[in-house]
């Protein structure tokens, strides 16, 4: 049997974690949890992780918010101003702001390269930068200049019939796949090398990858309104242009989100946060 100052104390210790697990419960909050512990449920770890946005979806406020302010902003403009041409045209206010925020985006995504230590936060920083890169320079339409009318006998067409012509030296169009071979390999390599479960991190509320996989769906909505759609006569040439400038930039500043996530929390803090800790990235 027990003395009675040992029942004394174990009853004490008892009724103090009863007080302090009863009134975490009240206030809403959740006793602190070492970061390193781990409670394994099937194939799952959950961790508790308060730091990192995402864990319940409550980016998607902001991310609504936004999308609706810069649609109706562009919306109004294009209303009240006499010509829609210094807004959303070549050169306009609203593709000046995605230059910028490109620009942002690449040296933020070079920025993240030095900050972590770790191999796959440092393949996946500069992928994004290689991505932001690639889309800054096709908002500036640097893909013209690669044309022969700029660069000569080097310089390559992107229309089939291009490719198709006999006149046109095998060698050269050897030379431009070669270059788009590499993009490609560089673009898909990394991902595959780093392996991290996007669907799932997305599905389980990462705000990271979910504005990165957002932004992919507002870019193509501007390629398919300049491409697709240019001579459609459905839309108005004036709307259609203000809907194509707004969509790619909405999709620019989505990315520019997920690079700044991507700066500011490690790959394995996002990891924890959806409960997923236990997917190495690399």
């Amino acid at each position: 049997m027990k003395p009675a100052a040992a029942r004394t104390s174990c009853w004490g210790v008892c009724s103090r974690k009863v007080s302090e697990l009863s009134t975490n419960q009240l206030c809403g909050t959740v006793p602190a949890i070492n970061p390193d512990s781990q409670t394994t449920s099937g194939d799952s770890t959950s961790v508790q992780s308060a730091t990192v946005p995402g864990a319940h979806f409550r980016y998607l406020r902001w991310v609504a918010i936004t999308i609706v302010t810069v649609a109706a902003g562009s919306a109004v403009a294009a209303m009240l101003l006499p010509s829609a041409a210094p807004l959303s045209g070549e050169g306009g206010v609203i593709e000046f702001l995605s230059w910028i925020l490109w620009a942002i985006a690449v040296v933020l995504s070079l920025c993240t390269c030095f900050r972590w230590r770790e191999r796959a936060d440092r393949l996946t920083a500069a992928w994004m930068a290689f991505v932001a890169l690639m889309a800054g320079l096709r908002e500036l339409d640097a893909h013209v200049y690669l044309n022969p009318d700029y660069f000569g006998g080097f310089g390559v067409r992107y229309r089939m019939d291009w490719w198709l012509d006999g006149n046109v030296s095998p060698w050269l169009k050897l030379g431009w796949l070669a270059v788009a071979f590499v993009v490609l390999v560089f673009v898909i390599y990394i991902p595959w090398t780093v392996r991290l479960p996007v669907f799932r991190m997305a599905c389980r509320g990462d705000a990271m990858v979910a504005l990165f996989f957002l932004a992919i769906p507002l870019l193509g909505i501007g390629f398919v309104m300049d491409d697709t759609l240019r001579g459609t006569k459905l839309i108005p040439p004036a709307a259609r242009q203000v809907i194509e400038e707004t969509s790619e930039l909405l999709g620019a500043t989505m990315f520019l989100a997920s690079a700044w996530l991507r700066w500011r929390f490690p790959l394995a803090a996002h990891l924890r946060t959806v409960g997923l800790s236990d997917q190495r990235a690399a």
